[in-house]
């Protein structure tokens, strides 16, 4: 994010951004594509199951 250190004319000053204001969300995105992985794995197997009839 990009904040200037003085306002433009007629404007107020911007509060300066805090990264500890953001989310870790890293934990969601990592179940998501496990969960993704995990569901083709189980449509493999069920390809493979119905192939092999």
């Amino acid at each position: 994010m990009i904040v200037a250190q003085t306002p433009a004319p007629g404007l107020s000053a911007s509060k300066q951004p805090d990264p500890s204001d953001e989310e870790n969300t890293s934990w969601s995105y990592a179940g998501q594509w496990f969960f993704f992985a995990l569901t083709a794995l189980v449509i493999y197997i069920l390809a493979l199951r119905r192939r092999g009839r």
